[in-house]
């Protein structure tokens, strides 16, 4: 799907902060725009049937939208079963060979070291595939240098980015376009869209990002 850059957003910025540089306006749109997803989680994508590879105790999410970067995973599936988040920290309370521990995968944690990246456990055992794969739906964020986002997503927040941007650009002292009242008022709206958009999202209301199926690692 195609995406919408931020300076689709400038004019109506702009009639808030004349005379704002651009590059500006668009850092502050991706600010919005990464605050949002990440405190709402309503950006989701759905990944079905991923090849799981045997041995391999990652799992990288490929073909996510451009410019995008997986937050957290809502829901992870291999082999039908459900996979439970967990943490460095506890699976060395639990098992000290967790590192090396190879069986069905029943728990997950993000990687540190690579983005969009799942650590499973245990490393799986076997490989999985159609119809045993890995089902999940993400929840996903723009990276930092996103150039603008993807169009359905746009449509249904651009409000929402407007307000975040604004209480960005207006609060910076010394901006012939500075406005501390706006600003707060911009702030005040914006997190309150940001309820509304998790509400949403928890409801399991919004359209989920579309279908990909692809090879393991």
């Amino acid at each position: 799907m195609a995406a919408v850059l931020w300076t689709v957003a400038h004019p109506e910025l702009l009639a808030a902060a004349p005379g704002c540089p651009g590059p500006t306006l668009s850092r502050a749109l991706l600010n919005a725009a990464r605050e949002l997803c990440e405190k709402a989680e309503c950006y989701r994508f759905t990944v079905t049937q991923a090849a799981v590879t045997i041995s391999v105790a990652t799992h990288t999410f490929a073909s996510l939208p451009t410019g995008t970067v997986v937050h957290r995973p809502i829901t992870l599936i291999i082999n039908e079963k459900r996979l439970d988040p967990t943490s460095p920290t506890l699976l060395d309370e639990d098992d000290v060979q967790w590192f090396t521990r190879t069986g069905q995968p029943s728990k997950y944690f993000m990687s540190p070291d690579t983005l969009s990246t799942v650590r499973l456990y245990p490393i799986p055992e076997a490989a999985y595939a159609t119809p045993l794969g890995l089902n999940a739906v993400l929840a996903l964020k723009p990276n930092r240098t996103a150039t603008g986002l993807e169009e359905i997503f746009f449509e249904n927040h651009q409000r929402t980015l407007i307000y975040g941007a604004l209480a960005e650009v207006l609060n910076v002292p010394g901006r012939p376009w500075y406005n501390s009242e706006h600003a707060a008022q911009s702030r005040s709206f914006f997190e309150q869209a940001i309820d509304d958009a998790k509400d949403i999202a928890n409801a399991d209301n919004t359209p989920k990002r579309r279908e990909v199926r692809y090879g393991g690692l």
